[in-house]
């Protein structure tokens, strides 16, 4: 399936339509409907006084402002692309739809995003090198299906204003979760400009490495095993003197 600028696509489940000029701009993700169903935006908040448009993908279109839970009822079969106009005017993304891919390149526009939310969608991508200039209060992906990709690109180091980092349960690997916590420790000792908070790498995402003790040598690196990353983003052993986390939890 592919969609043209101003025209329709149309197969034997569903008419899909784009308007002109969308082709570039926007936030983007694609919701599969297996017949009459019904699509749910948790939360999707707007940065007052503006508002945004949502282009549902079958020819229909919502104005949104404030804070709110956004739905829209499909008539029937089909894969739709939704577009979200202004990206840069999302406070906050509340998306917890099976019915959903999402990839983070495509809603990078984000750009001033305080809340990310996304649990048990269909499929996606999700690389922190394509949010590297998002600054997000919280971040939470969680409870993906097996195949939904989270890497850790170097985007979350810089993520000063973080307090809430939750990326359990999603079948990470080793290798992945000590990637997100180096990255966490680099934005951390930049340092982070909140106090406290919750980090979880845990749930059905493998162990970091190594043992829950402070760093065996300082500075902390990338070589450092994840779980002497995370003690010292609990603890800060070695003294750099960021404000430290609450709470790091990651599977023993």
């Amino acid at each position: 399936m592919f969609y043209r600028p101003g025209s329709s696509y149309v197969n034997s489940q569903a008419r899909v339509y784009l308007p002109s000029g969308l082709a570039a701009v926007g936030a983007t993700y694609t919701v599969t409907t297996t017949g009459a169903q019904v699509h749910t935006i948790q939360s999707l908040g707007i940065v007052a006084p503006e508002s945004v448009t949502v282009h549902w993908g079958d020819g229909s279109s919502d104005v949104y402002s404030g804070t709110a839970l956004r739905t829209h009822a499909y008539a029937g079969a089909g894969t739709w692309l939704v577009t979200i106009t202004h990206p840069e005017h999302v406070r906050t993304f509340d998306i917890r739809d099976n019915k959903v891919n999402l990839n983070s390149a495509d809603i990078a526009g984000m750009i001033n995003i305080d809340t990310f939310i996304a649990a048990t969608l269909r499929s996606g991508r999700f690389d922190s090198a394509d949010v590297s200039a998002w600054r997000p209060t919280s971040f939470q992906l969680f409870s993906m299906p097996a195949g939904y990709t989270l890497t850790a690109g170097g985007g979350f180091a810089n993520w000063i204003t973080t307090s809430n980092f939750q990326v359990q349960d999603n079948g990470l690997l080793t290798a992945t979760v000590n990637a997100i916590l180096w990255e966490l420790y680099q934005a951390s000792r930049t340092p982070r400009t909140v106090v406290g908070g919750i980090i979880n790498v845990g749930g059905t995402n493998q162990a970091p490495s190594g043992v829950f003790q402070p760093a065996a040598a300082c500075p902390v690196t990338v070589a450092t095993p994840g779980k002497e990353v995370a003690h010292e983003l609990r603890f800060d052993g070695c003294g750099v003197g960021f404000n430290v986390w609450t709470t790091v939890t990651f599977t023993p």
